[in-house]
């Protein structure tokens, strides 16, 4: 698929028969949010999840599906109607629709991306990783 027939399409799903069926991404996501709160809440992790995160979290779950490389070009269809969807959501409740201009000049402003902190941490993540990669050596030296 092209990324034109991907969006065309997540447009329709968006828009159209899912909607017909369950009610707009708003409702369907506030209604998730509920019974994902109250689960968790019952497991005694009490945090609230808002539409927002649910359309985040639902991203990150069509990421996983293409991440494990058996992914399916609905999950790229799939991804882009829930950004849509999660990037209406979070304008309307911010009442910040500026972010569009600001992602284009620096695509990690949309996600409150500190560039500083995360080349900190992936440093910090390759360092951890080479002490593990250490400690593997030394087992496998061991085990001979």
């Amino acid at each position: 698929m092209t990324r034109k027939e991907i969006l065309d399409t997540a447009e329709k799903m968006v828009n159209g028969d899912r909607q017909d069926d369950y009610g707009t991404p708003e409702q369907s996501f506030e209604r998730i949010a509920m019974l994902w709160t109250h689960y968790l809440g019952h497991n005694r992790l009490n945090v609230g999840i808002t539409p927002v995160d649910v359309a985040a979290m639902l991203a990150l779950l069509k990421i996983a599906r293409v991440a494990s490389g058996h992914g399916k070009s609905d999950n790229w269809v799939d991804l882009a109607g829930y950004a849509a969807c999660g990037g209406e959501l979070q304008s309307e409740m911010t009442g910040d629709n500026t972010a569009t201009q600001e992602a284009v000049e620096d695509p990690g402003v949309a996600f409150g991306v500190d560039w500083a902190e995360l080349r900190k941490n992936a440093y910090q993540g390759i360092r951890s990783l080479s002490e593990v990669l250490k400690v593997v050596k030394k087992a496998e030296d061991c085990a001979e």
